[in-house]
């Protein structure tokens, strides 16, 4: 039996898998109804089949007495379309769920619950607590806001805001894995000493050098987001943009699955052409590189500027728009309303494939 792909130009959510030589095509054929393959017999058995199907039916095959030999193949084209994202002390598999990235602010003028009186352990601890229990696999932690009109504040205070929390964290939750949301120098380095895991860089570590020395130094996993405000690439270059992102950060001992593209909505600068809707749709040519992709949309200003919405009724829509991301191949979701997002990404799994079997 031979079990091989054939390349499909713009359809990394799509594998063309070619079967021939299987003695028991009925069995096949009858396993592929069950799992909504789309399929067709000539010499050889054709499947159109996405990452998630493939997943199932590796599993089915490899239990049944006419799926010897097959499995082992299919498995082999699974493994080239998996992605993955791997730091010093974790490993996620985000080929076939996306995982959810809760959102940690530390500061006192975050947008969305910038409240003094909520920055103690006892409260901190509560909502992380939240997020692990709804499934929640990243904790993005931030001592500066940054939404629209944000002021700077010194190193030293953003470094206040966070390091005593990573160690709070990592004391009461060691298999949690933080992401910090920081762009100066000085604060990565004290975050990283902390016990960070992932750097999550708004300005896609293309501003400074110094941070290129504490990646080469540390190794961390990585977020790189497009920050059309103070780069030098267009938003019509994305997929170029992160091109030269990828080749910087292997010259720096950064693998393809250490870190993360982030196409930046709601970083354009003010009198870009382009809208945060088209850096949304680079999605599907960026999930192309094989690199896990992030979904950054949650509760942002793009909502009322596109299309009228209030920001009280910003939970549905970032629901909506975040769903549609992960169909153009979103991977990692970055979100405030973590039970609601995790509801959603449940409905999803039961309502698209209920032959799902764990």
């Amino acid at each position: 039996m031979q079990v091989k792909e054939v390349p499909m130009h713009n359809q990394n959510d799509l594998i063309n898998i070619v079967i021939t030589g299987n003695q028991d095509v009925a069995s096949l054929s009858k396993v592929l109804t069950e799992l909504h393959v789309n399929y067709w017999l000539t010499n050889e058995l054709n499947l159109v089949i996405d990452k998630v199907q493939l997943h199932q039916l590796i599993k089915l095959t490899a239990t049944a007495a006419w799926g010897a030999g097959l499995s082992a193949g299919l498995m082999q084209i699974y493994h080239r379309h998996q992605i993955m994202l791997r730091g010093a002390n974790f490993e996620l598999d985000l080929t076939i769920d996306p995982a959810i990235m809760a959102i940690l602010n530390t500061s006192p003028d975050s947008f969305f619950d910038g409240n003094a009186s909520n920055l103690n352990e006892r409260s901190i601890l509560k909502k992380v607590e939240s997020f692990m229990v709804n499934n929640a696999k990243i904790i993005d932690l931030g001592g500066q806001s940054t939404r629209p009109g944000y002021q700077e504040i010194a190193p030293e205070v953003e470094i206040k805001r966070t390091v005593p929390f990573i160690k709070l964290i990592k004391r009461e939750f060691p298999d949690a894995i933080i992401s910090v949301d920081s762009y100066k120098p000085a604060v990565i380095q004290a975050v990283l000493d902390a016990g960070a895991d992932i750097i999550n860089d708004i300005n896609g570590f293309e501003d400074s050098d110094a941070k290129l020395k504490l990646i080469a130094a540390y190794h961390p996993a990585l977020i790189a987001m497009y920050n059309h405000r103070i780069s030098q690439w267009q938003p019509d270059q994305l997929p170029a943009f992160f091109a030269n992102r990828k080749e910087l950060f292997a010259s720096l001992g950064i693998h393809d699955d250490n870190w993360v593209i982030d196409p930046g909505v709601g970083f354009l600068a003010p009198d870009s052409q382009a809208s945060d809707v088209d850096l949304i749709n680079t999605l599907r040519e960026l999930s192309e590189m094989n690199i896990a992709t992030l979904i950054a949309i949650s509760r942002k200003s793009m909502f009322k500027k596109q299309f009228g919405i209030d920001a009280k009724q910003n939970v549905w829509s970032t629901l909506v728009a975040e769903l549609m991301m992960v169909h153009m191949g979103g991977q990692i979701i970055r979100v405030h309303d973590v039970e609601e997002t995790n509801l959603m990404l449940q409905m999803r799994k039961q309502l698209e494939f209920p032959w799902w079997q764990q």
